[in-house]
């Protein structure tokens, strides 16, 4: 348990139905597509069930893959023998999750106990229906120190009687799942500890027991930054970086959904080596029509570039759409302005994507998404 900030960090109740209690956290403060995505989130996340155990859960797990979930590996512990890999149930005992709303799913193996990070992987007896795995952030945000981020997860009773406690969560907290909004800090760690502890992301979102294995939100993108394990009240919160886990290549081999994708494009090249060809790109000349994804820098006047972005804002105008494509090719999370229109979003979202040099995955996933089979041609012509 850890409560950082006594007055400053409302918490938001979530019932059943997904709906969040927002009197404490109006929408002038947090804009409506924040709270869709904590709500889009919110389905995607339990509390891990135990049987044959002294307490009926030990922890918030959440879908991060099909079939697959993550939580604290601490939480897993009681009831698993082994490390690492190598991994078994303890005598009779079995975990599940039980989602916010709605809906048990059997967890069938335990996948790993990480040796460095204190995250468990969890293999589903079958995809929950209804829910959709998170997106767990694969590169670190530009903007990371305060930005705003949201923790959602179960609640435990608390044992000693505390007011602070009482006067934000109130009472009857058991079988009740909250919304906890807030800032994430830094990277860093606790000091004066005795065992051997991964830098982990600092946040002050207010945690109660039973929120061990939770994912921190990014309210701006709606990807998972970390996995909350622990904290000290008055001074900070602790999760674990995702996207220094998705760095282990052991990792890979689960269909775990980082975004973008971790591994690099080169990772198959020794399997069919071949003498890479040196691409020989023609200089644009005013008036010339020959404009490319891979011609940089980018030439805004481009007729081609002009019906690119046309196509683009006039067939993917929600904006929220085009971010999530747009961090799937690899932009870098914090460095779009997401206000205006869509048209002046998808300018902002081409230019950083040139600069980054992904803007050629960009539109090729788009163009051969077959949700946008109609405006193929269109993008194929600056391929």
């Amino acid at each position: 348990m850890a409560i950082i900030e006594r007055f400053t960090r409302p918490v938001l109740p979530i019932d059943s139905s997904l709906r969040i209690d927002t009197a404490s956290w109006p929408h002038d403060i947090v804009p409506l597509p924040a709270l869709n995505r904590v709500t889009r989130a919110a389905a995607a996340v339990g509390r891990l069930t135990v049987t044959d155990h002294t307490s009926p859960w030990l922890g918030t797990a959440f879908l991060a893959g099909p079939r697959l979930a993550l939580t604290a590996a601490f939480a897993v512990e009681p009831v698993a023998v082994g490390a690492g890999r190598d991994v078994r149930y303890r005598d009779h005992r079995r975990l599940g999750i039980e989602f916010i709303a709605g809906g048990k799913i059997a967890v069938e193996r335990i996948a790993f106990l990480h040796p460095y990070f204190r995250i468990a992987l969890l293999e589903l007896a079958a995809d929950p229906v209804g829910p959709e795995p998170l997106a767990l952030a694969a590169t670190i945000p530009e903007d990371l120190a305060g930005k705003e981020v949201a923790l959602i997860s179960c609640a435990a009773q608390v044992s000693t009687h505390d007011l602070d406690v009482e006067r934000i969560y109130g009472a009857n907290l058991d079988r009740r799942y909250f919304v906890q909004p807030g800032r994430a800090h830094q990277i860093g760690g606790f000091p004066d500890v005795s065992f051997d502890q991964a830098p982990g992301l600092l946040h002050d979102c207010s945690s109660l027991p039973g929120s061990g294995g939770a994912p921190l939100v990014d309210l701006a993108g709606g990807d998972v930054l970390g996995l909350h394990t622990s904290g000290r009240p008055g001074v900070t919160n602790y999760a674990e970086i995702l996207w220094e886990f998705a760095r282990d290549p052991v990792v890979w081999e689960y269909p775990l959904q980082f975004r973008p994708d971790p591994r690099p494009p080169w990772l198959g090249a020794w399997g069919a080596p071949s003498v890479p060809a040196t691409p020989q790109v023609p200089p644009v000349r005013a008036g010339d029509r020959s404009w490319t994804v891979d011609v940089v820098p980018m030439v805004f006047s481009a007729p081609e570039f002009t019906d690119l972005l046309r196509c683009l804002y006039e067939v993917i105008s929600d904006t929220e759409v085009a971010m999530n494509l747009a961090l799937d090719a690899g932009v870098t999370r914090g460095t779009v302005d997401e206000r205006g229109s869509a048209e002046q979003v998808w300018r902002r979202i081409l230019e950083k994507a040139g600069a980054k040099g992904v803007l050629r995955r960009l539109v090729e996933r788009i163009a051969f998404d077959p949700e946008y089979a109609g405006v193929r041609d269109t993008l194929t012509r600056v391929l």
